[in-house]
């Protein structure tokens, strides 16, 4: 029996048109509880496994751009991004997050954070909410968001490891992987803008900034791949109708309603491709 899963990428903002996307598919019934998270697409997976509609969106439009990206932060020595104030009180009081529901719906829940020390990713099953560490971790965007201490390890944005874990995912056993893209089909990615920065700020971390120098390389092999396992009818890519013109930290409600709204119509338009795609099946059971 065919063994489904879907692949998150993330992208900072343009994680928006992931919502989009998974929000069209949980009003059409279409529901893959078997997950590998990366960067904003483990925190959009979180909505998705309690089922509840529009909250990804809502929380990223109410709070993460108002609250949660902060630039005053800087004057104080902290960082820019608070992703502590997302989980210890988004998810719990201000938008909360129907935990119950997503420990129960979850299957496999894979998210890929990236450990400081060793550069090289991290790939961390979920089986309670009190793993959200590892979440934070995997989103928390290098310059503007402080490392995580968890278990030993200093731990950061998964995206920088392994942007699109499709074949960590056909490593583990899965023979029918649906990949929401955040890049568009023809995007090609390119060496680091910022990679001075990175020198700067993560000196001590040479076995990450190698990493971080030779990731766009990493990622357009990953992208050939996929392409290849697509024509071959293992993956199914969904990639942005159109190029998405949304910066890391956005804060224009127009461009973030935009790119919403772009996801949610791609995903309408998929469904049934998708379905197909499955064979019909899609595994709601728990896969752990």
């Amino acid at each position: 029996m065919s063994k489904a899963c879907l692949v998150l990428e993330g992208g900072g903002n343009r994680g928006i048109y992931t919502t989009g996307v998974l929000d069209a598919f949980l009003e059409k019934g279409l529901f893959i509880n078997n997950i590998y998270g990366v960067s904003a697409g483990a925190l959009n997976a979180m909505s998705y496994l309690s089922k509840q509609q529009g909250r990804s969106y809502r929380v990223n439009k109410e709070y993460i751009f108002k609250d949660c990206i902060n630039y005053k932060r800087m004057l104080q020595g902290k960082s820019i991004l608070n992703l502590d104030y997302v989980f210890n009180e988004v998810n719990r009081e201000l938008d909360k997050l129907d935990i119950e529901a997503f420990e129960k719906n979850m299957g496999d829940y894979i998210v890929t954070c990236l450990d400081m020390k060793t550069g090289r990713p991290v790939y961390k099953k979920i089986e309670s909410y009190e793993d959200y560490p590892y979440i934070q971790a995997s989103a928390s965007l290098p310059l503007f968001a402080s490392c995580v201490n968890v278990d030993g390890m200093k731990l950061i944005d998964g995206g920088f490891g392994d942007s699109i874990p499709v074949m960590k995912a056909i490593d583990d056993g899965y023979d029918k992987v649906v990949v929401i893209c955040t890049r568009h089909k023809e995007y090609e990615s390119k060496p680091y803008s910022l990679m001075n920065l990175y020198k700067i700020k993560y000196r001590k971390y040479p076995e990450m900034l190698a990493t971080f120098k030779n990731r766009y390389i990493k990622y357009n092999i990953t992208r050939d791949i996929m392409e290849d396992l697509a024509q071959n009818g293992k993956v199914f890519p969904i990639y942005p109708s159109e190029e998405l013109h949304i910066g890391n930290l956005e804060k224009d409600m127009k461009i973030i309603e935009h790119t919403y709204n772009l996801g949610y119509q791609d995903g309408l338009k998929m469904v049934s491709e998708v379905e197909k795609f499955l064979g019909g099946r899609v595994n709601e059971k728990k896969g752990r």
